[in-house]
C-alpha cells in the first residue's frame, strides 16, 4: 500500500477579490484624480493667460520693417498687449512720455535701455511719413519682441493697484 494514497486533498482557500477595494485605495484614487484635474486647469489657464503674448509675437513677426505704417502697427501691438495684460484704461490714456514710462516700468528684462530707446523711436515717428530705417526700424522691432517676452505683469499690475484677477483680465 501506498502512504501517499492516504493523503487527503488540499484545501484551497478562495480567492480574494479585487473589488471592493479597501478605503486606503479609494482615497488613492480620489486624491490621483484631484491632481489630475488640478494640473490640467492650472495647465490650460497658463495657456490661456499667454494666448494674447503669442499672437502679439506672431504679428510682430509677420510685421515688415519696411511697411510704411511699422511704428503705428507696432504701437498698436503694444498697446493691444499691454491693455489685456496690465490695464485697459492706462493703455488707452497712454501717450508720450507717461507711455513710455509704463512701457520700460512693465518689462522685467535685462534690456532697459533698448526698451527705452525703442519706445523713444516710437513715440517721435508715429506721424512721420516713411520714417522706417533698417537699422533702427531692426532694433525696434528685436527691443520689442524682448518686451513681449519679458513683460511683468504680476508686480506692474499690482503697483498699479490692481488685483491679480484685473491684471490677467478676468473680472
Amino acid at each position: 500500500m501506498n502512504p501517499l494514497d492516504q493523503l487527503a486533498d488540499i484545501a484551497t482557500p478562495t480567492n480574494v477579490p479585487l473589488w471592493p477595494l479597501a478605503i486606503g485605495y479609494w482615497i488613492m484614487l480620489a486624491v490621483v484624480i484631484c491632481m489630475v484635474v488640478y494640473s490640467t486647469m492650472a495647465l490650460l489657464e497658463i495657456r490661456k493667460r499667454g494666448a494674447a503674448k503669442r499672437k502679439a509675437l506672431k504679428q510682430l513677426k509677420e510685421l515688415d520693417t519696411h511697411d510704411p505704417y511699422f511704428v503705428h502697427k507696432t504701437q498698436v501691438i503694444l498697446k493691444t498687449t499691454f491693455a489685456q495684460y496690465i490695464s485697459l484704461n492706462k493703455a488707452a490714456k497712454g501717450y508720450g512720455k507717461q507711455w513710455q514710462d509704463q512701457l520700460v516700468e512693465s518689462y522685467n528684462g535685462k534690456h532697459k535701455e533698448s526698451i527705452q530707446h525703442a519706445s523713444e523711436y516710437l513715440f517721435s515717428h508715429i506721424y512721420m511719413a516713411n520714417s522706417t530705417h533698417d537699422i533702427d526700424a531692426s532694433q525696434v522691432k528685436q527691443a520689442v519682441e524682448d518686451w513681449l517676452k519679458n513683460i511683468d505683469t504680476k508686480t506692474y499690475g499690482k503697483q498699479l493697484g490692481l488685483s491679480e484677477n484685473k491684471v490677467m483680465g478676468v473680472n
